[in-house]
């Protein structure tokens, strides 16, 4: 009984240190994001319980000049619980959403390159940051790595809290991690 009570515990030793790395559905996120010099903890996706990490993609009509395809990313801080929502809106005639965008355009009806950046506080007083032209400055670049995995580089977006614009949130840095599909 001994013997064998011995093997099963070198087994789970065995286990427990080589792992099963290639079977990990654990997402890794690299770069450094900062909101207000603050880091802005970029979360790892470990499906199904843990996701922080999103994104959804619509297609627009690419045969008609004026529609445009939309990404929209969700950001959340996993210490904060604080998020950034970045939707990226370029023509659809494009293959590719390679680039850099204004954020909050001002008039998007002759620029069909775009974003438009929010960042939210769900705990404490809460606030809601950007989503309107007037409260908005700064580009985002995009690189599409392919199979959802993105770098996103925030130049110095600043978004100003819907109710009082004397509020700001500035982004800065950059992130490459993998999106979890919406």
């Amino acid at each position: 009984m001994k013997k064998i009570l011995s093997t099963f515990a070198l087994f789970l030793i065995y286990i427990s240190l080589t792992g099963c790395s290639s079977d990990s559905t654990t997402e890794q996120s690299s770069g450094t994001l900062f909101v207000n010099n603050n880091p802005f903890a970029v979360g790892t996706n470990t499906p199904p319980s843990d996701i922080h990490n999103t994104t959804m993609f619509t297609q627009g009509d690419p045969t008609n000049p004026f529609s445009q395809s939309v990404r929209t990313f969700t950001l959340v801080d996993s210490v904060t619980m604080e998020t950034i929502s970045l939707s990226i809106l370029y023509p659809a005639s494009t293959s590719s959403i390679n680039g850099t965008y204004i954020v909050d355009e001002t008039n998007p009806g002759t620029n069909l390159n775009y974003a438009i950046c929010t960042y939210d506080i769900l705990s404490g007083s809460g606030g809601h940051f950007g989503g309107q032209p007037s409260f908005a400055s700064g580009s985002v670049s995009v690189t599409d790595y392919g199979s959802n995995n993105f770098k996103l580089v925030f130049n110095n977006v600043l978004l100003k809290e819907n109710t009082t614009p004397t509020l700001t949130k500035t982004i800065t840095g950059y992130c490459e991690t993998s999106f979890y599909v919406f």
